[in-house]
C-alpha cells in the first residue's frame, strides 16, 4: 500500500528536495491526521467543512477508510463528512469503497432512511456498492433470525431502489457473507432474489477459496438445474483441484467440461499452463499453447510471465528468450512487459549485463522498457564500475522520453 503525505515536520529528512519519513513517522502522522478529523466529525464543528478543504491533498480511499473504522468503533454518524466529499472530491465521488463506507455506517447508526436517500444517488449516477457497504449486518446481529430480517430489510430498500445499487447491492451481499464462511447467508439471498450465474460464481468462488473443493463441485452439479454453468465457475473449480496437486480430479473435470460443450477460455489455458510449468513438463506447455493457437486464444501477460518464470529457474535462458520474441505467441502489445521482466529476472540473478543487452536489445526493437526496472539495472551498472554501459543504455532510453515530449505538443 503506498501512500504519499504533505509535511512540514522539521524530523523529515531531504533528499535532493523529496522528503524522506521512516515507516513509523508515516503511520503515527497518518494516525495523528484520522484521529483529528474524528475529533472534528464526532464534535461537530461548526467549521467542519472549511477545515476538510484544508486538508483536501491528504484525503485518499486509504485515510477515509481509516477514519470510517473509527467513527464505526465510536458509533458516530459519518454523514456530514460524507457529504463534503460528495460535493467537493470528485476523483472519490465515484468510488465505489468510498461510497460504500457511508451505507455501512449508516447500517451501524441504523439509519435506514438516509440509507435509501443514499441508494437512490449512488442508482441515479450508476454507482456500484461493494461487499464493504454491508458488513453492518454481520456486527450488529446477535441471532440467526435477526440477521435474516436486517437482511431483508436491506433487501427491500435495494429492490425498492433498483438500478446499479440493487445489481450490484445484492451480489455484495452475498459476496461479504461468503467472505465471512456464513454461505448459508449467502444463500438464504441467493433463495430470496433468484438464481443468478453470477451469484452462483461468487458461492463457487469463496468455496474454492476455503478449500470446500467438494462443495464447490455439488454447487456446480446444482447449479445445472438452475442456469447453466459457464467457463468461469468451472475455472475456479478447476483452479483449486491444480492447486492442491489433485490433477486426476481436474482431468475429470476437463472431460465434464468436454462433454457439457463448456468452452475452454485464457484462463482455463492458463491454469492447466501454470500447472505444467510447475511439474516442469514444457512439453505440455507447448501443446496448451499451440492449442490456443488453433481457438484463436491470446494467452494472458501472467501466463506468459509463468513460462518464462518457470524456464529462468531451470536456467534455460535461451528458452526463455525464444519464447519472448515468438511473434505468433506474444503479442505485440505484451513484448515490452516480457521483455522488461526477462530483464529483471537476470537482474535479480545478478547477470546484469545479460540484464543490460535484454534492454539494449528491446529498445532496438522499438520497445519502451519497464522504467522502475530500466533505472535498477542504470544504478546497478553504475555500481559495478559499468559506467559506460550504463551511459550508453541512458542515451538509448532517451529517446523515448523525447518521442513522448514530441508526441505531447
Amino acid at each position: 500500500m503506498v501512500r504519499c503525505y504533505t509535511l512540514s515536520s522539521s524530523n523529515s529528512t531531504f533528499d535532493s528536495g523529496v522528503i524522506v519519513e521512516s515507516g513509523v513517522e508515516r503511520k503515527n502522522y497518518q494516525r495523528k491526521f484520522v484521529l483529528e478529523i474524528v475529533v472534528m466529525v464526532r464534535n461537530n464543528v461548526d467549521d467542519l467543512e472549511s477545515r476538510l478543504n484544508m486538508m483536501h491533498s491528504q484525503l485518499n480511499t486509504y485515510s477515509i477508510t481509516e477514519i470510517f473504522e473509527v467513527l464505526n468503533s465510536q458509533k458516530v454518524h459519518g454523514l456530514r463528512f460524507f457529504e463534503w466529499i460528495w460535493s467537493n472530491n470528485p476523483k472519490l465521488h465515484r468510488n465505489a469503497c468510498v461510497c460504500s463506507l457511508i451505507i455501512d455506517n449508516l447500517g451501524r447508526m441504523e439509519d435506514y432512511g438516509t440509507m435509501c436517500v443514499w441508494f437512490r444517488k449512488f442508482t441515479s449516477e450508476k454507482i456500484s456498492l461493494t461487499y464493504g457497504a454491508f458488513g453492518f449486518l454481520a456486527v450488529l446481529a446477535s441471532t440467526d433470525t435477526s440477521l435474516k430480517a436486517s437482511t431483508k430489510r436491506v433487501l427491500d430498500l435495494l429492490n425498492e431502489v433498483g438500478g446499479s445499487c440493487r445489481s450490484s447491492g445484492v451480489c455484495a451481499l452475498i459476496e461479504m457473507f461468503c467472505k465471512l464462511h456464513m454461505f448459508e447467508m449467502a444463500r438464504h439471498v441467493m433463495k430470496t432474489t433468484g438464481s443468478k450465474n453470477s451469484y452462483y460464481c461468487l458461492l463457487i468462488r469463496e468455496k474454492c477459496k476455503s478449500g470446500q473443493i467438494e462443495d464447490a463441485h455439488n454447487i456446480v452439479r446444482e447449479m445445472k438445474v438452475a442456469c447453466a454453468p459457464n467457463t468461469t465457475v468451472y475455472n475456479y473449480l478447476l483452479g483449486s483441484l491444480c492447486k492442491n496437486g489433485r490433477l486426476n480430479e481436474a482431468s475429470a473435470l476437463l472431460e465434464e467440461m468436454k462433454e457439457s460443450g463448456i468452452l475452454f477460455d485464457a484462463i482455463t489455458f492458463e491454469i492447466l499452463i501454470n500447472s505444467a510449468c510447475k511439474l516442469g513438463n514444457m512439453d505440455v506447455v507447448h501443446q496448451l499453447l499451440d492449442q490456443m493457437v488453433a481457438q484463436g486464444l491470446e494467452p494472458r501477460l501472467s501466463t506468459h510471465a509463468c513460462i518464462i518464470k518457470t524456464l529462468f529457474a531451470a536456467e534455460k535462458y535461451e528458452a526463455a528468450y525464444k519464447h519472448a520474441v515468438d511473434s505468433s505467441v506474444i503479442h505485440k502489445t505484451s513484448s515490452n512487459m516480457i521483455y522488461s521482466l526477462m530483464a529483471k529476472l537476470y537482474q535479480e540473478k545478478g547477470d546484469i549485463v545479460s540484464a543490460r543487452n535484454t534492454l539494449v536489445d528491446m529498445m532496438e526493437k522499438g520497445l519502451k522498457p519497464d522504467f522502475s526496472i530500466y533505472v535498477k539495472i542504470v544504478k546497478q551498472l553504475r555500481r559495478t564500475g559499468r559506467g559506460n554501459l550504463a551511459g550508453d543504455l541512458e542515451s538509448r532510453h532517451s529517446k523515448f522520453i523525447i518521442k513522448s515530449n514530441v508526441a505531447r505538443l
